[in-house]
């Protein structure tokens, strides 16, 4: 019942189910993650996204993935034990994920698309400065 209550909630709203259900205050969560408890507040308002590091330690208290924490449940994308085929990744095939991803995002509501878009800014941003950084010491 808790993971479908957690499916239809934006990321915000799953973050704090997840912390009631294991019986922690915000205050509690924030000195479990390392992080004040105004971020855990804008975290739970949708006002900010958590960090990586913030998301790693989020995922592994609460005992779920990562897409989960940020997206509700995309479903299992990863098949255990499956060599992949050069059309197919870990036994599905690709447009069955891509059709699953989009499937998502057309749920997400406007401020889990505001946070997943400031994430791959984020991430588009590390990853420009990193072959930046390549390019200057291959100089």
């Amino acid at each position: 019942m808790l993971d479908k209550e957690l499916n239809r909630q934006t990321m915000g709203e799953r973050i704090d189910l997840l912390r009631k259900k294991q019986g922690l205050t915000k205050t509690d969560l924030a000195r479990k993650v390392g992080v004040t408890d105004d971020a855990v507040r804008k975290w739970i308002n949708g006002e900010r996204i958590p960090r990586r590091e913030h998301l790693m330690v989020l995922s592994k208290l609460f005992e779920k993935p990562v897409d989960y924490i940020l997206f509700g449940a995309l479903g299992p994308l990863v098949a255990e034990g499956k060599e992949p085929a050069h059309d197919r990744c870990d036994g599905y095939e690709k447009d069955e994920i891509l059709g699953k991803i989009l499937n998502k995002l057309i749920a997400l509501d406007k401020s889990d698309l505001i946070l997943l878009l400031n994430l791959l800014e984020r991430l588009s941003l590390k990853k420009k400065t990193s072959e930046k950084q390549i390019k200057e010491e291959e100089v």
